[in-house]
């Protein structure tokens, strides 16, 4: 998987979600896809439309594995809420398995493909977990991207505590710059 995840989130790109698709694109990054509070319909004619708009994206839908499937993306991203990562991949052993972890000891006790962990530092939204930017990851052999108030001020110290990579809505404009803290082209 690409080390840049970028969270193309539909409360917050609703007006421009498509031409930010396209724009993400352009980078070379996986594009998460976050819908959440629609209908199953409204999600995968979303979904549908993304993956016409840009074909040859690594795409990440949230927790409808069902739908990231008929739509052709790569990767399904899941929480607390979601059925386990095991009966996803018993279903759908096509999808990639990611994980929206709040701590180290969730990733320890979860068996995904990937994870975010999050927040790492304070962003615009009200978390009920404090910052984790003085986690360690060492000890932890597993892909972990960092989420939650990255941008290209503070993307050096996310790749200097051992994540795997980077994941983020607010950083779209950056994304140029936070390629190269990864060695992406």
């Amino acid at each position: 998987m690409k080390k840049i995840i970028f969270v193309l989130d539909f409360d917050t790109f609703k007006d421009t979600l498509f031409e930010t698709a396209l724009y993400a694109a352009k980078f070379d990054v996986c594009i998460w896809l976050r819908i959440k509070g629609r209908s199953g319909r409204f999600v995968f004619n979303t979904a549908y439309k993304i993956r016409k708009l840009v074909p040859q994206a690594h795409l990440i839908l949230s927790e409808r594995a069902d739908i990231a499937h008929l739509c052709s993306f790569e990767s399904v991203h899941l929480n607390a809420g979601s059925p386990p990562p095991q009966e996803i991949r018993m279903f759908f052993p096509d999808l990639t398995v990611g994980y929206s972890a709040h701590s180290k000891d969730e990733i320890r006790e979860t068996e995904a493909d990937y994870y975010t962990l999050s927040p790492l530092f304070y962003t615009k939204k009200n978390y009920p977990v404090a910052p984790l930017e003085n986690t360690d990851l060492t000890g932890i052999n597993k892909k972990i991207y960092a989420l939650g108030g990255i941008n290209s001020s503070n993307i050096s110290k996310v790749k200097d505590m051992g994540f795997y990579g980077a994941a983020g809505i607010s950083f779209v404009q950056e994304l140029p710059r936070i390629k190269k803290f990864f060695n992406q082209p």
